[in-house]
């Protein structure tokens, strides 16, 4: 098993990979800890820049820490732009550095990894030892469509169950605002999920048919009456409605809704 934790400083030793994002992080973790080294290949966000690597080893060594692997992240793996081979050039050369320093100081050679879910599919293979997989876990990629799409299958889809129903007389209004406004009479219903379930406020539409006035905190209202309506079976179309990514609608899905598996 594998787990690598990229943001946290834990207070005592504990079994897992911890991920250092700057040089100041390595003077704080306890003495034995597994660690693993970022390295700033280009996104200037986390990572020792490649520069520091042997003042990095160094602490490494004074601290007795154990190096369980390096890696990177690519900024434009989704993006057309020669900028991922770029990232990749650069920690191509910190890899050389890395293995020359670990036989300077003694160190079994760690484990790499660079690429995200783009990034993998766009190389078509395995660069290193392992990929970070993230949104090609619930089957989908955020990637240029110039590029080659993988047959990937979405993880999932979301139903809500129905609260109550009504007929809506034309004029009256509905929710919060009085936002919609019938132009006929019309059988409405309520139904169990909203913005306190991850449904952004702003969605105007489900799968099949229209929200009616705002989203509410733990419910929308559709016309119809079914006892179930599918909300989304394609993070990807609720997320280009809304100027986002299918991984921020995924993952925003409040934890306490039921998983049913199928």
């Amino acid at each position: 098993d594998y787990i690598l934790v990229l943001s946290d400083i834990p207070q005592k030793l504990l079994n897992f990979s911890f991920a250092i994002n700057d040089l100041s992080a390595l003077k704080k973790f306890p003495t034995q800890s597994r660690i693993e080294l970022k390295i700033d290949t280009g996104m200037h966000r986390n990572g020792v820049k490649i520069e520091e690597l042997k003042q990095a080893f160094a602490i490494i060594k004074k601290r007795n820490l154990h190096l369980q692997g390096v890696f990177t992240h690519f900024r434009s793996a989704d993006e057309l732009s020669s900028e991922l081979f770029w990232q990749e050039k650069n920690f191509n050369e910190a890899k050389k550095i890395v293995y020359r320093l670990c036989k300077e100081y003694g160190f079994q050679a760690p484990y790499f990894h660079s690429c995200n879910s783009a990034a993998l599919f766009r190389f078509n293979r395995l660069k290193d030892d392992f990929a970070r997989v993230g949104i090609a876990a619930y089957g989908y990629l955020e990637i240029d469509n110039l590029f080659e799409y993988p047959d990937l299958k979405p993880v999932l889809s979301l139903w809500a169950k129905k609260n109550s129903t009504r007929v809506l007389q034309k004029g009256e209004r509905i929710g919060y605002g009085g936002v919609f406004e019938a132009d006929k009479d019309m059988v409405v219903s309520n139904y169990d999920v909203g913005y306190a379930d991850g449904i952004f406020r702003s969605l105007q539409s489900i799968k099949d048919r229209a929200i009616l006035g705002r989203v509410s905190m733990d419910s929308i209202s559709v016309e119809g009456e079914d006892e179930e309506i599918c909300v989304f079976d394609d993070a990807k179309k609720v997320a280009r409605s809304l100027g986002t990514i299918s991984y921020e609608v995924l993952v925003k899905l409040n934890p306490y809704l039921e998983r049913i598996v199928c």
